[in-house]
């Protein structure tokens, strides 16, 4: 005869042992609690499942033929709706839960020490480096963005590293950002983030704005100038250099004559001799 025995604590304090006796040959099965008969069942020769209870608790008897005889199983029935399942499963949920957050709140905490780190390191590497950098930092071009209340910031790639710099205090005698005007950024190649705009360094959208609106304003809107100097300005306009050295009037507050600009550089004033002809009265700045 097969005998098998559990012993389970109830949460009241109270032990169980639950005894099984299963015949090998007659196939009756017996089931004690504390000595005290629970089941019966007779003729047990296949795979046969039992319920029992013990107080709040659901438990499963689980008797399995298998080719080298029985085996017995004596378990907890969690799924059970029981008021005591439904107690635990509310305080398993509520401990997950916790556990979940717990582990979420250590992350983000860790993630919040990781970058205040990182801003801390970068801080230092900047106050080194931010002195040399127009020596060490690798140029790249930028497009600003903002406005003159919320600031202005500079958004440019280094390497796969999109970036954002807050631009600082506009240096004086540089006319006012605009909004998609194009600047170079110096920025060091370890440490993408940390840059400087160079203001000796406009690109090809904001120098050609400023070009035409120096322009306008110096020549006024439709104003006659002459054919001879349409074609000076035109030249100039056509000279991707020239538009952006940071020397040029258009790139500088105050007045400053073109003629001035002009004879620093004079390689275009040999290219506007040769392709504009200058008549008599037509020379210079209007």
């Amino acid at each position: 005869m097969a005998q098998m025995q559990w012993i389970f604590a109830a949460d009241s304090g109270q032990q169980y042992r639950v005894d099984l006796f299963h015949g090998e040959r007659s196939g009756h099965l017996l089931v004690t609690v504390n000595d005290k008969v629970s089941l019966i069942d007779f003729f047990v020769r296949e795979s046969k499942d039992y319920t029992l209870m013990l107080e709040e608790e659901v438990f499963r008897l689980e008797v399995e033929k298998t080719p080298e005889g029985f085996r017995y199983g004596f378990m907890m029935d969690e799924r059970a709706d029981t008021a005591t399942n439904v107690r635990k499963r509310r305080t398993r949920r509520r401990q997950y839960a916790i556990a979940i957050l717990s582990l979420a709140l250590f992350f983000a905490l860790a993630v919040v020490g990781l970058l205040r780190f990182q801003d801390y390191q970068d801080a230092r590497v900047a106050k080194k480096s931010l002195p040399y950098i127009r020596e060490i930092g690798q140029p790249t071009m930028g497009r600003i963005s903002g406005n003159d209340a919320e600031g202005w910031v500079i958004h440019y790639v280094a390497g796969v590293t999109v970036c954002n710099l807050k631009v600082g205090p506009v240096p004086s005698g540089i006319p006012a950002l605009r909004a998609g005007d194009d600047m170079q950024v110096l920025h060091l190649v370890p440490k993408p983030r940390i840059g400087e705009v160079n203001w000796n360094a406009p690109g090809p959208r904001r120098s050609a704005r400023l070009y035409a609106a120096w322009q306008t304003e110096t020549y006024g809107p439709g104003e006659p100038i002459g054919h001879a100097f349409d074609c000076v300005l035109a030249v100039i306009a056509a000279d991707s250099a020239a538009l952006g050295d940071p020397g040029a009037p258009w790139h500088r507050t105050g007045f400053r004559a073109l003629e001035t600009w002009l004879s620093t550089r004079p390689a275009l004033v040999d290219r506007i001799a040769a392709t504009c002809p200058l008549g008599e009265g037509e020379e210079g700045e209007r």
